[in-house]
């Protein structure tokens, strides 16, 4: 579930905006991003399957009733046991066998598949909230411990993975808050596309909650998105799909107003990463790295928060122009929270190649390749820019 994978960490939507000034630089971060949405579609089917028709009372989630043997997922599974057993320390192998368990309605099989590939090295919110749903699964619907912990560690990486959101929020709902529920259900319905694959079952899901709370579905606090006049994620979906003078009004009235508010309420994270969004697709980048200093400032261990900060800096950045100091400090802060993020290991490179440290650029951009799976296109960027760096260390 989720609007389309907001790569692997944090609460990004698909960016199709227009070019910026240095658009070409942001294309391995594209790359990333693409690579994430295969596995979050593939890892995705179980949540798809999930029948949100439950009691008011919501003590579980219903198990999807398991589907036909298809002999051609078992063969799939077995060619990648055979795999594993000479590879076992392969995390792509581990989650490939995971999702096929999925599909196949093998829960209990999927959940130390995912295990073993998150502890071999696979990372990122996906995969994180992808073994957490494979628990509930396997649980019967009920939201466990161990389950709760990878979707806490999912949202961890980012913020906005709308898997784990909605299975934190069904927790809450087990656990007898169902207004609680019901606050944090009605924010990922804000925040979800229109035509996203889950939007009338969560919609239903959050009538069904409000009615068992004897509230009015059509009237609930904060129902239909962002403040009225703001933009809200939906909005910025859209408004990426329009021609650019579409786009500017479509948009420009609601960033002013939510500026505006901003000014007064300075201390509201999410309503900065908004208008981060909504400067980049009116095609202001000044003001769209302000507004994600802003972000980082008040977020600085949200990991999302800050690869969108350092995107919006290399935006602005010219050829052959040096990056400012703040790069590196950035891209640091970044591989601190995660040292495997894949983001920060070619950040980190293009700082250590800007400052000249040919040796240090090479030893990020070779670790990235070693993180990299071995059918990813992005190998093939990576590989250009260290055989760029030939001779310089």
């Amino acid at each position: 579930m989720g609007p389309e994978p907001m790569t692997q960490n944090r609460f990004r939507m698909h960016d199709t905006t227009s070019a910026g000034p240095a658009a070409a630089r942001n294309s391995f971060k594209r790359w990333l991003i693409a690579a994430a949405a295969v596995l979050f579609l593939a890892a995705g089917a179980a949540f798809l399957l999930v029948d949100f028709d439950a009691l008011r009372q919501f003590p579980n989630v219903p198990r999807p009733p398991l589907p036909a043997a298809d002999p051609a997922l078992e063969q799939q599974a077995a060619e990648i046991r055979q795999k594993l057993e000479s590879a076992p320390a392969d995390a792509a192998l581990w989650q490939g066998l995971a999702r096929t368990y999925v599909l196949q309605g093998k829960f209990a099989e999927a959940v130390p598949a995912y295990k073993s590939a998150i502890d071999n090295g696979a990372e990122g919110a996906a995969v994180q909230s992808a073994y957490g749903e494979a628990q509930v699964m396997a649980a019967s619907g009920q939201v466990t411990k161990e389950a709760l912990a990878a979707f806490q560690a999912a949202l961890a990486k980012d913020e906005g993975e709308s898997r784990a959101r909605y299975y934190l929020a069904l927790a809450d709902a087990q656990g007898g808050r169902l207004h609680e529920a019901l606050d944090q259900w009605i924010k990922l319905e804000s925040d979800s596309r229109g035509d996203a694959p889950w939007r009338k079952s969560l919609s239903e899901r959050i009538d069904q909650t409000a009615n068992a709370l004897g509230l009015d579905p059509q009237n609930l606090p904060g129902r239909g998105g962002a403040a009225a006049g703001e933009p809200s994620m939906a909005d910025l979906t859209l408004a990426a799909r329009l021609p650019q003078a579409e786009r500017t009004a479509f948009l420009g009235g609601k960033t002013k107003s939510l500026a505006a508010r901003l000014g007064r309420e300075p201390g509201d994270v999410k309503g900065w990463t908004v208008l981060a969004q909504a400067y980049k697709l009116l095609g202001d980048y000044p003001q769209s790295l302000a507004a994600w200093k802003h972000a980082a400032a008040l977020a600085p261990d949200n990991e999302g928060v800050l690869i969108h900060y350092a995107e919006a800096i290399l935006a602005l950045r010219q050829d052959g122009q040096k990056l400012p100091p703040e790069f590196a400090a950035l891209t640091q802060r970044i591989r601190t929270l995660d040292p495997k993020n894949l983001e920060g290991l070619y950040f980190g490179g293009l700082a250590e190649q800007d400052a000249g440290n040919v040796s240090g650029a090479r030893t990020l951009w070779e670790e990235l390749l070693r993180e990299l799976p071995p059918e990813s296109p992005q190998r093939v960027e990576i590989q250009r820019q260290l055989d760029a760096l030939a001779g310089g260390g």
